[in-house]
């Protein structure tokens, strides 16, 4: 059994150094028109391969883990596809293909950047002692923060447009009450299951990797 999960460590070790360099050579190839074209599509396999390393970092009954996975997921796609045949909570926006497959306009995969962004900054604000109620505006806050740096990179990389060119500002509102939504969730019903720092080393490799491509925009 030991040796089964020091397997999985190691395994999850060198999924967080892959993740690492695929995102190093993300900032070169999508700043070249030739290898854009060729490595701008494999974005949703960058996202199920993050998810996967995120999932595993959670610690706790595993039926508990699936049911946060999966309820941060579907609220995650659910609230975007209202998004996007609404305008509500978000404003006017519309995905491109760069994302992969559609369900009512929304890509599959967005639940999962949902989540993967909601498990590393959960396990930031973890890090503090801090009242739930503070925890959870805190996380909703480094949320909307996270989605202001996204926005002119996902922009610009064709991810998804806006109706207007940028983002209006209810799209930070909708952020913010979707994202304390999804903590106040977690603190009054899956306070049990514990998530790890593989998770928000995830995000930060993300983060990272949106600061420097701002720089190129």
């Amino acid at each position: 059994m030991k040796d089964l999960k020091d397997l999985f460590k190691n395994l999850e070790q060198s999924l967080l150094v892959l993740l690492i360099v695929m995102h190093a050579w993300a900032l070169v190839a999508f700043n070249q028109p030739t290898l854009r074209s060729i490595f701008l599509p494999l974005t949703p396999l960058n996202l199920l391969l993050s998810g996967f390393v995120v999932f595993k970092s959670y610690r706790g009954h595993t039926l508990s883990v699936f049911a946060l996975a999966f309820a941060i997921y579907l609220l995650g796609f659910f609230i975007e596809a209202i998004g996007v045949n609404t305008g509500f909570p978000f404003g006017e926006y519309e995905y491109g293909s760069v994302l992969g497959p559609k369900v009512w306009e929304t890509p599959i995969i967005i639940g999962v950047n949902w989540f993967i962004m909601f498990s590393g900054i959960l396990n930031a604000v973890e890090l503090i002692r801090l009242p739930i109620i503070i925890k959870a505006l805190l996380g909703a806050t480094l949320m909307t923060a996270a989605d202001y740096l996204i926005e002119p990179v996902a922009i610009s990389l064709e991810f998804w447009t806006w109706d207007k060119g940028l983002p209006p500002v209810e799209n930070y509102m909708g952020w913010f009450g979707v994202s304390l939504g999804m903590y106040l969730m977690y603190y009054k019903f899956f306070k049990s299951v514990v998530v790890t720092k593989n998770a928000l080393w995830v995000v930060s490799i993300f983060v990272l990797f949106f600061m420097f491509q701002n720089l190129w925009i």
